[in-house]
Protein backbone atom coordinates (compact mmCIF):
# COMPACT_ATOMS: atom_id res chain seq x y z
CA UNK A 1 0.00 0.00 0.00
CA UNK A 2 2.42 2.51 1.11
CA UNK A 3 4.58 2.58 -2.32
CA UNK A 4 1.83 5.10 -3.34
CA UNK A 5 3.53 8.58 -2.24
CA UNK A 6 0.77 10.90 -1.39
CA UNK A 7 1.71 14.85 -1.80
CA UNK A 8 -0.45 17.23 0.50
CA UNK A 9 -0.36 20.74 -0.66
CA UNK A 10 -1.07 23.71 1.24
CA UNK A 11 -1.14 27.10 0.02
CA UNK A 12 -1.89 30.15 2.49
CA UNK A 13 -1.14 33.79 3.23
CA UNK A 14 -1.39 35.38 7.08
CA UNK A 15 -2.96 32.56 8.01
CA UNK A 16 -1.38 31.93 11.54
CA UNK A 17 -4.27 30.09 13.56
CA UNK A 18 -5.54 28.41 10.71
CA UNK A 19 -1.76 26.68 9.10
CA UNK A 20 -1.08 25.67 12.78
CA UNK A 21 -4.32 23.16 12.57
CA UNK A 22 -3.85 22.30 9.20
CA UNK A 23 -0.17 21.18 9.93
CA UNK A 24 -1.14 19.55 13.15
CA UNK A 25 -4.13 17.34 10.91
CA UNK A 26 -1.22 16.25 8.78
CA UNK A 27 1.40 15.43 10.87
CA UNK A 28 -0.92 13.58 12.86
CA UNK A 29 -1.29 11.09 9.74
CA UNK A 30 -0.49 7.39 10.16
CA UNK A 31 1.02 7.11 6.54
CA UNK A 32 4.36 6.49 6.02
CA UNK A 33 4.96 7.78 2.73
CA UNK A 34 4.03 11.52 2.42
CA UNK A 35 5.06 14.48 0.84
CA UNK A 36 3.96 17.86 2.14
CA UNK A 37 4.29 21.09 0.56
CA UNK A 38 3.62 24.46 2.19
CA UNK A 39 2.92 27.32 -0.44
CA UNK A 40 3.21 30.42 1.23
CA UNK A 41 2.31 33.81 0.06
CA UNK A 42 5.01 35.44 1.76
CA UNK A 43 2.81 36.16 5.05
CA UNK A 44 3.85 38.74 7.77
CA UNK A 45 1.75 37.67 10.54
CA UNK A 46 3.24 35.17 12.13
CA UNK A 47 2.71 32.37 9.47
CA UNK A 48 6.12 31.48 8.08
CA UNK A 49 7.47 30.89 11.78
CA UNK A 50 4.50 28.39 12.26
CA UNK A 51 5.77 26.93 8.43
CA UNK A 52 9.60 26.67 9.39
CA UNK A 53 9.02 25.34 13.08
CA UNK A 54 7.33 22.43 11.61
CA UNK A 55 9.96 21.93 8.58
CA UNK A 56 12.58 21.83 11.75
CA UNK A 57 10.95 18.93 13.07
CA UNK A 58 9.22 17.00 10.03
CA UNK A 59 11.47 16.02 7.51
CA UNK A 60 8.40 15.48 4.97
CA UNK A 61 7.57 19.21 4.85
CA UNK A 62 8.70 21.20 2.02
CA UNK A 63 7.94 24.72 1.82
CA UNK A 64 8.37 27.90 -0.35
CA UNK A 65 7.53 31.59 0.29
CA UNK A 66 6.70 34.05 -2.93
CA UNK A 67 4.69 36.30 -5.00
CA UNK A 68 1.83 34.55 -6.28
CA UNK A 69 -1.56 36.04 -8.30
CA UNK A 70 -3.82 34.49 -5.60
CA UNK A 71 -4.95 30.90 -4.78
CA UNK A 72 -4.93 28.77 -8.25
CA UNK A 73 -1.38 30.38 -9.01
CA UNK A 74 -0.20 29.27 -5.83
CA UNK A 75 -1.52 25.77 -6.46
CA UNK A 76 0.54 25.82 -9.96
CA UNK A 77 3.59 26.95 -8.27
CA UNK A 78 3.35 24.04 -5.28
CA UNK A 79 2.46 21.40 -7.89
CA UNK A 80 5.54 22.04 -10.26
CA UNK A 81 7.72 20.65 -6.96
CA UNK A 82 5.27 17.59 -6.43
CA UNK A 83 7.22 14.05 -6.30
CA UNK A 84 4.34 12.05 -5.38
CA UNK A 85 1.52 9.91 -6.96
CA UNK A 86 -1.51 11.43 -6.02
CA UNK A 87 -2.41 14.97 -4.87
CA UNK A 88 -4.74 16.26 -2.27
CA UNK A 89 -4.84 20.02 -1.60
CA UNK A 90 -6.05 21.12 2.04
CA UNK A 91 -6.23 24.71 2.15
CA UNK A 92 -5.16 26.73 5.65
CA UNK A 93 -7.58 26.06 8.25
CA UNK A 94 -9.30 22.94 6.85
CA UNK A 95 -7.97 19.59 8.77
CA UNK A 96 -8.77 16.25 8.04
CA UNK A 97 -11.20 14.04 9.37
CA UNK A 98 -8.87 11.42 11.40
CA UNK A 99 -5.35 10.52 11.45
CA UNK A 100 -5.64 7.42 8.86
CA UNK A 101 -7.57 9.65 6.02
CA UNK A 102 -4.35 9.16 3.48
CA UNK A 103 -3.38 5.73 4.34
CA UNK A 104 -7.36 4.72 3.71
CA UNK A 105 -7.40 6.90 0.26
CA UNK A 106 -3.82 5.22 -0.31
CA UNK A 107 -5.04 1.90 -0.03
CA UNK A 108 -8.05 2.80 -2.90
CA UNK A 109 -5.46 3.90 -5.17
CA UNK A 110 -3.60 0.70 -5.04
CA UNK A 111 -6.78 -0.85 -5.14
CA UNK A 112 -8.02 1.05 -8.23
CA UNK A 113 -5.66 2.79 -10.11
CA UNK A 114 -8.14 5.59 -10.40
CA UNK A 115 -7.30 8.97 -12.08
CA UNK A 116 -8.54 10.42 -9.35
CA UNK A 117 -10.59 9.68 -6.00
CA UNK A 118 -12.68 11.72 -4.19
CA UNK A 119 -14.27 11.79 -0.35
CA UNK A 120 -17.11 13.06 1.23
CA UNK A 121 -16.71 17.25 3.24
CA UNK A 122 -17.53 17.94 6.35
CA UNK A 123 -19.19 21.54 6.33
CA UNK A 124 -18.17 23.96 9.21
CA UNK A 125 -21.37 26.13 9.58
CA UNK A 126 -20.58 30.18 10.87
CA UNK A 127 -22.45 28.83 14.25
CA UNK A 128 -20.35 25.91 14.38
CA UNK A 129 -22.78 22.97 13.50
CA UNK A 130 -21.28 20.67 11.12
CA UNK A 131 -22.86 18.73 7.97
CA UNK A 132 -21.47 15.76 6.03
CA UNK A 133 -21.53 16.61 2.30
CA UNK A 134 -21.50 13.36 0.71
CA UNK A 135 -20.45 12.86 -2.92
CA UNK A 136 -21.22 9.97 -4.00
CA UNK A 137 -21.06 7.40 -7.58
CA UNK A 138 -23.46 10.27 -9.37
CA UNK A 139 -20.71 12.27 -8.94
CA UNK A 140 -18.55 11.13 -11.06
CA UNK A 141 -20.55 11.88 -13.91
CA UNK A 142 -20.18 15.31 -16.21
CA UNK A 143 -23.81 15.10 -15.87
CA UNK A 144 -23.50 16.18 -12.07
CA UNK A 145 -21.64 19.62 -13.64
CA UNK A 146 -25.18 20.71 -14.51
CA UNK A 147 -26.78 21.33 -11.96
CA UNK A 148 -24.41 24.10 -10.77
CA UNK A 149 -22.19 22.02 -7.84
CA UNK A 150 -18.92 20.10 -8.20
CA UNK A 151 -15.99 18.08 -5.82
CA UNK A 152 -14.49 19.96 -3.50
CA UNK A 153 -10.77 19.94 -4.16
CA UNK A 154 -10.16 19.35 -1.05
CA UNK A 155 -11.97 15.69 -0.91
CA UNK A 156 -9.96 15.09 -4.67
CA UNK A 157 -6.99 12.90 -4.51
CA UNK A 158 -5.81 13.35 -8.40
CA UNK A 159 -2.90 11.81 -10.11
CA UNK A 160 -0.01 14.17 -10.06
CA UNK A 161 0.39 13.91 -13.56
CA UNK A 162 -2.49 15.20 -14.66
CA UNK A 163 -1.75 18.57 -12.75
CA UNK A 164 1.50 18.78 -14.32
CA UNK A 165 0.10 17.67 -17.59
CA UNK A 166 -2.30 20.64 -17.48
CA UNK A 167 -2.24 23.61 -14.67
CA UNK A 168 -5.10 25.42 -13.42
CA UNK A 169 -6.23 28.36 -15.16
CA UNK A 170 -5.37 31.25 -12.63
CA UNK A 171 -8.50 33.57 -15.12
CA UNK A 172 -10.61 31.94 -12.81
CA UNK A 173 -11.03 33.22 -9.18
CA UNK A 174 -13.21 31.14 -7.63
CA UNK A 175 -13.96 27.88 -10.11
CA UNK A 176 -10.72 26.83 -11.66
CA UNK A 177 -10.37 23.54 -10.43
CA UNK A 178 -13.94 22.92 -11.43
CA UNK A 179 -12.95 23.88 -15.03
CA UNK A 180 -9.42 21.81 -14.20
CA UNK A 181 -12.03 18.49 -13.74
CA UNK A 182 -13.99 19.70 -16.83
CA UNK A 183 -11.32 20.86 -19.40
CA UNK A 184 -9.18 17.25 -18.69
CA UNK A 185 -12.57 15.12 -18.86
CA UNK A 186 -11.85 14.01 -15.85
CA UNK A 187 -15.49 12.55 -15.62
CA UNK A 188 -14.99 10.63 -19.00
CA UNK A 189 -15.15 7.14 -18.84
CA UNK A 190 -11.51 6.59 -19.62
CA UNK A 191 -10.08 8.88 -16.97
CA UNK A 192 -11.68 6.57 -14.17
CA UNK A 193 -12.67 8.09 -10.50
CA UNK A 194 -13.75 6.31 -7.64
CA UNK A 195 -15.67 7.33 -4.61
CA UNK A 196 -14.07 7.02 -1.46
CA UNK A 197 -17.68 7.11 0.72
CA UNK A 198 -15.88 8.25 3.73
CA UNK A 199 -15.19 12.01 5.12
CA UNK A 200 -11.67 13.32 4.10
CA UNK A 201 -11.75 16.62 5.19
CA UNK A 202 -13.40 19.83 7.95
CA UNK A 203 -14.39 22.32 5.67
CA UNK A 204 -15.05 26.08 7.12
CA UNK A 205 -17.57 27.97 5.02
CA UNK A 206 -15.96 31.24 4.52
CA UNK A 207 -14.10 30.56 1.61
CA UNK A 208 -14.10 32.76 -1.69
CA UNK A 209 -17.06 30.27 -2.95
CA UNK A 210 -19.67 31.30 -0.24
CA UNK A 211 -18.52 34.70 0.04
CA UNK A 212 -18.91 35.83 -3.38
CA UNK A 213 -21.99 33.56 -4.54
CA UNK A 214 -22.42 36.14 -7.86
CA UNK A 215 -18.86 35.50 -8.65
CA UNK A 216 -18.90 31.92 -7.97
CA UNK A 217 -22.15 31.38 -10.11
CA UNK A 218 -20.93 33.36 -13.20
CA UNK A 219 -17.52 31.13 -13.63
CA UNK A 220 -19.49 27.64 -13.00
CA UNK A 221 -21.80 29.51 -16.11
CA UNK A 222 -18.60 30.24 -18.09
CA UNK A 223 -17.22 26.84 -17.18
CA UNK A 224 -20.05 24.88 -18.58
CA UNK A 225 -20.31 27.25 -21.50
CA UNK A 226 -16.53 26.60 -22.49
CA UNK A 227 -16.84 22.31 -21.89
CA UNK A 228 -20.12 21.13 -21.58
CA UNK A 229 -21.74 23.87 -24.09
CA UNK A 230 -24.43 21.08 -25.43
CA UNK A 231 -25.74 20.60 -21.61
CA UNK A 232 -25.47 24.77 -20.74
CA UNK A 233 -29.63 24.49 -21.04
CA UNK A 234 -29.62 22.60 -18.33
CA UNK A 235 -27.36 24.34 -16.32
CA UNK A 236 -29.31 27.53 -16.73
CA UNK A 237 -33.08 25.31 -15.75
CA UNK A 238 -30.96 25.00 -12.61
CA UNK A 239 -29.86 28.91 -12.36
CA UNK A 240 -33.38 30.06 -13.25
CA UNK A 241 -34.70 27.77 -10.03
CA UNK A 242 -32.00 29.40 -7.90
CA UNK A 243 -33.35 33.33 -8.83
CA UNK A 244 -37.17 32.06 -7.73
CA UNK A 245 -37.07 32.30 -3.94
CA UNK A 246 -40.15 29.63 -3.71
CA UNK A 247 -38.43 27.28 -6.43
CA UNK A 248 -35.33 27.85 -4.69
CA UNK A 249 -36.38 26.83 -1.70
CA UNK A 250 -37.54 23.61 -3.48
CA UNK A 251 -34.50 22.69 -4.59
CA UNK A 252 -32.29 23.24 -1.94
CA UNK A 253 -34.49 20.98 0.09
CA UNK A 254 -33.99 18.22 -2.90
CA UNK A 255 -30.10 19.09 -2.62
CA UNK A 256 -30.02 18.43 1.58
CA UNK A 257 -31.89 15.17 1.50
CA UNK A 258 -29.68 13.98 -1.75
CA UNK A 259 -26.13 14.88 -0.31
CA UNK A 260 -26.46 16.44 3.38
CA UNK A 261 -26.43 14.79 6.61
CA UNK A 262 -26.29 15.92 10.60
CA UNK A 263 -23.00 15.21 12.08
Amino acid sequence: MNKFKITIVTVVKNDAAGIKKTIDSVVSQDYDNIEYIIKDGMSTDGTLDIIKDAVSAYPFIKYVSSKDSGIYDAMNQAVSLVSGDYVNFLNSGDYYTSSFVISRAALAAADSRAAALYGDIVYINADGTQELRKYGRICANRLYYLTGDCINHQALFAASKLLKREKFDTSYTICADREWMLRIGLHDRKMKMRALNFPVAYYPLNGASVVNKAAYRAEAAMCIKKHFPAGYPVFAFFEFLRDNKKLAELLHRVYRALFISKE
